[in-house]
């Protein structure tokens, strides 16, 4: 599939009521692509952290399109065949981060957050959200999971960003899980995928209808009649080591 009718079939399926974040490669239709189907749903471009020229410029290609929220997955900084390649990624330290936010102009969410320092970095930096990503655990074999780290992270937050999280979530129980825990929100990638490409807009809904019922039926098992309802009371967690 093109990355067009990639990202139509997933803004197609899940409707103006779910967000849709799509990617970002050397490539620069990655990025642009998908930007085509920003009428018809809510899309959420992710920048990869470019070098300095490079990321304005791909930020004021964002601007120019109809997405009034964009996203940077900077842990990608971390991957050796963006930043050998052309254009080459880097690091963003707290400055760095806050001159995004300044260049966006609109609400921005900083991807790959794994500690609580690297979250207090984004609230300064002035992000509107972030993402707890341990980049799908397939670069450091060794790293924590998202949902490990999620709880710390969310109390330090406090309410002042938002929260979302990935890695691994296939589920309605997953789903109620990770709000129980703290998370405005989950990022679920692979399965849309699948369902995308097996079955266009139709195979989205499938999946995404999937993911209601279940959470739903998790929601009245735990005596949850409302999303808010869902608190850090309803889950019991031990994480092994």
């Amino acid at each position: 599939m093109s990355e067009y009718d990639y990202t139509k079939a997933l803004v197609d399926g899940v409707g103006k009521d779910t967000i849709v974040f799509t990617g970002d490669g050397q490539n620069i239709d990655v990025l642009m692509e998908p930007l085509k189907a920003v009428d018809d749903g809510w899309v959420v471009p992710t920048i990869k952290p470019w070098q300095n020229d490079e990321m304005k410029k791909r930020i004021d290609m964002v601007k120019s399109s109809k997405c009034s929220v964009c996203c940077s997955d900077i842990d990608a900084a971390g991957l050796t065949a963006l930043k050998t390649g052309y254009p080459a990624v880097e690091f963003k330290d707290e400055k760095a981060l806050k001159e995004i936010v300044e260049k966006a102009n609109m609400p921005v969410i900083f991807k790959g957050i794994m500690t609580v320092d690297a979250a207090m970095k984004c609230l300064n930096a002035g992000a509107s959200g972030i993402v707890i990503s341990n980049h799908g655990g397939r670069v450091l074999q060794d790293a924590c999971s998202t949902i490990e780290v999620l709880e710390e992270i969310a109390t330090a937050v406090n309410g002042r960003m938002k929260i979302f999280i990935d890695g691994g979530f296939r589920s309605g129980s997953d789903v109620f899980k990770a709000l129980a825990l703290g998370a405005d929100g989950v990022l679920i990638g692979r399965p849309f995928s699948i369902a995308a490409i097996g079955d266009g807009a139709n195979g989205v809904r499938k999946y995404l209808d999937k993911i209601h019922e279940e959470l739903k039926e998790t929601m009245m098992m735990c005596g949850c009649k409302k999303i808010s309802d869902i608190n850090r009371d309803c889950v019991r967690v031990t994480f092994g080591r």
